[in-house]
């Protein structure tokens, strides 16, 4: 499943039970279809489920910017239609469908070294930062240098030579060697759902009883 999709059955069996003409029930259904893209990109904004309950934290080096820039991109590719009776919630081009429904229903992943290499390449081979560099010299890392008589030796270089002549993935490697870590070749990871969109029944009730007062 690519997309998510919500049919708003208690509307439809409510319709169904009524005598509408055509004119009219297509009045109530853009007036159900505006209310389901409102609420809807409400409770995205607020970065809430349709319940109400807060979507789970995301990992704390995670910017609000960019959460906020995530729940934004969502609700600006919201799109409510009506097919007959039956009303669709779902998202704009299909890659946002795939997206929104891993946001919608959570998955579970498995990512390899060579996965994360690839994605992580450029950053990886960018410099370390200083506390990976401190942490790399406090494990006892060394380097092969020639004293004044010609002769190798080693030494502990300083944190500034970690940084300037060494990549953030040569230092993991290394630390992790020192430190006597296996580096894992699979890891899997849990997404979890953060629900995007709901039926809003109570909101779109209150709308069909507002419709038929002003008749």
């Amino acid at each position: 499943m690519s997309e998510l999709v919500l049919d708003a059955d208690r509307l439809r069996k409510q319709l169904q039970r009524m005598t509408l003409s055509n004119d009219r029930r297509k009045q109530l259904n853009a007036r159900v279809r505006r209310v389901l893209e409102r609420k809807n990109k409400q409770m995205i904004r607020q970065e809430c489920g349709p319940d109400g309950t807060p979507w789970a934290p995301r990992k704390k080096n995670l910017k609000k910017k960019n959460a906020k820039k995530l729940s934004g991109a969502k609700r600006d590719q919201l799109r409510v239609k009506s097919f007959g009776d039956s009303i669709t919630v779902t998202f704009h081009t299909r890659w946002n469908r795939i997206l929104s429904h891993v946001h919608h229903y959570g998955r579970r992943e498995t990512r390899t070294a060579a996965w994360a290499a690839k994605v992580y390449r450029k950053k990886n081979d960018g410099p370390p930062n200083r506390g990976l560099a401190r942490a790399l010299k406090s494990a006892g890392y060394k380097i092969r240098r020639k004293n004044a008589r010609g002769k190798a030796t080693t030494k502990s270089p300083p944190v500034k030579w970690i940084i300037a002549n060494m990549t953030e993935r040569q230092c993991v490697v290394a630390l992790k060697r020192l430190r006597g870590e296996d580096s894992k070749q699979s890891w899997t990871i849990q997404l979890p759902a953060r629900p995007l969109v709901g039926t809003h029944d109570d909101a779109v009730m209150a709308e069909v009883k507002r419709f038929f007062k002003e008749k």
